[in-house]
């Protein structure tokens, strides 16, 4: 990780901080339970920042296959039974959305999990 971070902050010298806003809630299915999401407002900044990342770290890859439509700009929320996931994304949206303007990314974390172990975060990269 320590290297990655190396490669990353080099490559992303030319990004400066941008707004991102988001605009819907959404969830999918993932095993036994669902994941619940905000999607983010189209951003020419956010799919640069992403393309530059899998530019230097090539294996990191992995949201761009996700879908045919490639990657999709997101903040994961949580996870939540799926009998309970219409629910929640009702309380969310009437208690949090309509207050969301815009957030200011200003960096990056690169997190790790190996196993069960907690995640590992490496902080302030661009």
């Amino acid at each position: 990780f320590p290297k990655a971070a190396d490669i990353l902050s080099q490559a992303l010298t030319q990004f400066d901080p941008f707004e991102i806003k988001f605009d819907s809630f959404r969830s999918f299915q993932h095993g036994n339970s669902s994941v619940i999401w905000l999607h983010a407002e189209a951003s020419d900044k956010i799919v640069a920042l992403q393309e530059a990342i899998v530019k230097a770290l090539p294996f990191c890859d992995d949201q761009s296959k996700k879908s045919a439509s490639g990657f999709t700009p997101h903040l994961t929320v949580g996870q939540w039974p799926t009998r309970t996931v219409r629910e929640k994304i009702g309380e969310f949206t009437r208690s949090t959305l309509s207050q969301v303007e815009t957030f200011q990314v200003t960096h990056i974390d690169l997190i790790s999990r190996d196993g069960m172990c907690p995640l590992r975060s490496f902080t302030g990269l661009l």
